[in-house]
């Protein structure tokens, strides 16, 4: 299993880091500062630990940390805090500030990886996330071939197949489809209802999705509207101009109802456009239309 872990902060380059370069240790989700969202995604995601990523964040930012300790606390989920000295000071500063690890940068990826591994299996009854196969490692530790074999494996999300029949030609594999969407909770309901059917890969931004796609191939991307600093239209427009991905049909998520948004989304002739929250059985016919 992975250890569960809610990430929020300014440090978006951390966070994307902590889904590209962590993804095997670590089953991530991301929120925004509300205090709600924060709430909400404590309760139904239940995290082993929440990660403040921080990047000179606002001091409302900060309260509203502060304040949600308490939660965190009763639900026995650390506070990670990783941040520089300044917003370290800053955040100690205020009245009821409490963290349960702090890691400081300069820090590296693996040091973080391994000191919140380290801390989670410390204080918390799961099992280690990432074992060592006594087989293909015969007693020696854990080398960086194999890690990023697991890594690639994470990526490539697919489990193992059965051994196949030697008189058999092995099973072919499923459809995979990619969700690109900024909010965690829709990447979750709509990867629950694909799941059984089809291999589902998701990305929090159209960054994150767009470089998956250099080194992997998909046959669906549910492309979600409006998201921060690259919209959908944005990130189709770049799909559109790359040979790799320009043939891989478009559908797309949104809850706006903004007749020139839509018009400029039909524009660019994707496959299909589902409103959010989105219907299961109308997003498995939209599916099925495009893929068989």
């Amino acid at each position: 299993m992975k250890y569960r872990i809610l990430l929020a902060g300014k440090n978006k380059s951390l966070i994307n880091d902590f889904f590209m370069q962590m993804d095997f240790s670590f089953e991530c989700l991301t929120s925004s500062m509300r205090y709600s969202d924060l709430l909400g995604h404590i309760k139904y995601f239940k995290p082993h630990a929440f990660v403040f990523c921080m990047n000179a964040e606002s001091k409302d930012d900060m309260t509203v940390v502060v304040n949600l300790h308490d939660n965190l606390k009763k639900a026995a989920i650390p506070l990670i805090l990783i941040c520089d000295e300044d917003d370290y000071n800053f955040f100690s500063k205020l009245p009821g500030s409490v963290h349960e690890l702090l890691l400081q940068k300069p820090i590296s990826l693996p040091a973080i990886q391994e000191k919140i591994t380290k801390y989670l299996r410390q204080n918390t009854n799961e099992e280690e996330p990432v074992k060592k196969s006594t087989s293909s490692l015969a007693g020696n530790t854990q080398n960086t071939l194999e890690l990023l074999s697991r890594l690639e494996k994470e990526l490539d999300l697919t489990e193992a197949e059965p051994e196949a029949d030697n008189n058999t030609e092995a099973n072919p594999p499923s459809n995979r489809i990619m969700i690109i969407d900024d909010a965690p909770s829709t990447l979750k309901v709509i990867k629950e209802h694909l799941s059984p059917d089809y291999e589902v890969a998701t990305a929090i931004s159209g960054k994150i999705g767009l470089k998956f796609l250099q080194s992997k191939a998909v046959d669906l991307i549910l492309l979600d509207y409006e998201m921060p600093e690259e919209d959908g239209p944005a990130v189709f427009e770049k799909l559109l101009a790359n040979p790799k991905t320009a043939n891989i049909p478009v559908v797309f998520l949104t809850g706006i109802n903004d007749s020139a948004k839509i018009q400029k989304a039909l524009s660019l002739k994707p496959k299909g456009y589902l409103l959010k929250p989105v219907d299961k059985d109308t997003l498995l016919a939209k599916v099925h239309e495009i893929l068989g």
